[in-house]
């Protein structure tokens, strides 16, 4: 792995280490539809409200470019910490800097008082064609200890107008254990945490929601079907749901 010194842009704001992370890893490594604006990341990392962003940055120590860097969102009312965006510049995968940058995250945002932390990420029995690093991307987080929750999950619309991106995993990275059941031969998470998640994570990226929102009314329909959602092991990943709604 490259040397690297890492920023934390929610501590110590830098709009150029921003731009070079935002030009350079993320609109190589995200679609349009799964990519806020720049400048909406800008504003998140001075939010202090709700709804805070963190964004912790690689920057090669020798060239003074940014690399890498993992990006997540903390809802204070769930008390959920959402990883939207955790990329390495595509030259430069495969070296261990992903997985540093997981460990760093977890060692620098322990303090956050979350819950739950989630991330998001492509059903790799979808986008495996036009994402090539969606089933080895799948075994890196196995390899980390993370589980998939058995919830197909509707991203919301991050960009205006890009529409919403479809067929996406929730992985789970952390569970406090007063959000954690014991069913069966496996765990749960209580399915009201994850609601709260949802509705947070929806309505503030689009604001308040509309009556005929049939993604958003077939989610909480699932959550409220039961009270907890199972985790699953990555291994068992044909276990989660596909959204009955597409191919």
């Amino acid at each position: 792995m490259r040397p690297t010194v890492l920023h934390d842009l929610r501590a110590h704001p830098d709009p150029d280490v921003l731009g070079d992370f935002y030009s350079s890893v993320l609109v190589p490594s995200f679609s349009p539809e799964e990519l806020s604006p720049e400048s909406d990341l800008s504003h998140g990392l001075a939010r202090l409200d709700g709804v805070q962003l963190h964004a912790l940055v690689a920057v090669d120590t020798q060239t003074g470019r940014a690399i890498g860097g993992v990006v997540a969102t903390l809802f204070a009312r769930s008390q959920v910490l959402l990883v939207a965006y955790l990329a390495v510049r595509p030259d430069l995968r495969q070296g261990g800097l992903g997985r540093h940058l997981v460990d760093q995250a977890r060692l620098r945002w322990a303090g956050l008082e979350a819950k739950l932390i989630l991330a998001e990420v492509h059903d790799p029995r979808y986008h495996a064609s036009t994402d090539p690093w969606a089933w080895s991307r799948v075994q890196l987080y196995d390899e980390m200890g993370a589980r998939a929750l058995a919830l197909p999950f509707v991203q919301p619309e991050v960009r205006r107008g890009a529409g919403r991106a479809r067929h996406f995993l929730l992985l789970v990275f952390h569970a406090e254990p007063s959000v954690v059941t014991d069913v069966g031969a496996g765990s749960s998470v209580t399915a009201s945490v994850l609601e709260d998640f949802v509705l947070d994570y929806y309505a503030d990226a689009e604001g308040p929601s509309r009556a005929d929102d049939g993604d958003l009314a077939w989610l909480v329909g699932r959550l409220r079907a039961g009270t907890a959602v199972p985790l699953l092991p990555l291994s068992r990943l044909d276990e989660v749901p596909r959204d009955p709604r597409s191919g």
